[in-house]
């Protein structure tokens, strides 16, 4: 999977442009079924590079599809929400979240209607809740954290609200006030529930996930983004078990891919062992999982076991 490092209607091709590029209907149709074109909306088209994107990126092209194909009525506001929203506020959608693309529409009843591509809530949006990126409107980053919380899966909108805590884009108190005066008392029970399983130390979705992973495992709670130490500089940790002397690193491939850091992805994997090697040798015992270890959680949650709590407990977990 890659980052989108150009603007989403970049990727975009309309149907005419195509046809005057010296395409033919059948040969789009061809391009379709082999990949190099990807059908987002009547007449618009991403090019083949959206497959690999991830799911948060890609989903910001699909919302400026919907966006160009059927634009907000100007005489009523409706804006971009829930997981579109979020798509364009860049806060982190996982695999499996629901990717339909998203709008709210200002209105006094409660009501919904949905199509196979757009989804549109009839929910009231109170003044300051509503804000632009690049000339589309959105809900706001509080709003929309909160719509998350109390109508996405518990990974969904957690992950969301650590990736907002996380940037700064918002406080707890804007999110507990965004749910002291819901559009809908529907799921605010809930969502409170998940606002207070959120931590804003997380630097990833993968470090959130396994965090609830760990919490719904009954193991000990663990500090987050630890500093130590060590001869050969000061590293920080994903996880600490203090009194068992246990790290836990999550290996999420978006790190590889940061534009901000200068090291090759070689460089980040060979730094990365020195880092365990030398935690090692302090007498720390050291866990890495990575994204495909959560398909299998009873496994990495044996090998967690076993480094805090010795073989006997792994073996009766």
């Amino acid at each position: 999977m890659k980052r989108l490092e150009q603007h989403p209607d970049d990727l975009i091709r309309t149907r005419d442009q195509l046809l005057s590029a010296g395409q033919s209907v059948t040969s789009l149709r061809a391009m379709v079924r082999g990949g190099d074109l990807i059908r987002l909306r009547s007449g618009l088209y991403a090019t083949g590079e959206y497959r690999d994107l991830f799911p948060e990126d890609a989903h910001r092209v699909d919302v400026h599809a919907a966006h160009r194909a059927h634009p907000p009525e100007p005489d009523a506001l409706t804006v971009y929400s829930h997981e579109s929203a979020a798509a364009l506020h860049g806060l982190t959608l996982i695999d499996g979240a629901d990717l339909v693309v998203r709008r709210t529409r200002q209105s006094p009843p409660c009501r919904s209607t949905r199509t196979n591509v757009t989804s549109t809530a009839w929910l009231p949006l109170r003044d300051g809740e509503t804000t632009t990126i690049g000339g589309i409107p959105v809900t706001t980053v509080p709003r929309t954290v909160a719509d998350l919380l109390r109508t996405a899966d518990r990974d969904t909108a957690v992950c969301a609200a650590d990736a907002a805590l996380h940037r700064q884009l918002c406080s707890l108190d804007d999110l507990a006030d965004a749910l002291n005066h819901p559009p809908s008392r529907h799921g605010v029970p809930r969502a409170r529930k998940r606002l207070a399983e959120a931590d804003g130390l997380a630097e990833s979705a993968l470090e959130t996930r396994s965090r609830l992973l760990f919490a719904d495992a009954g193991l000990p709670e663990p500090e987050l983004q630890v500093r130590f130490d060590t001869r050969l500089g000061r590293y920080r940790v994903d996880f600490y078990w203090r009194g068992h002397r246990v790290i836990g690193e999550c290996d999420g491939m978006r790190k590889y891919l940061d534009s901000t850091d200068p090291r090759q992805p070689w460089q980040i994997i060979a730094d990365e062992k020195d880092r365990e090697n030398e935690l090692q040798s302090l007498g720390y015992v050291v866990i890495r999982w990575r994204w495909r270890d959560l398909s299998r959680p009873e496994v990495l949650l044996a090998r967690l076991r076993r480094a805090l709590y010795g073989q006997t407990a792994a073996r009766g977990a």
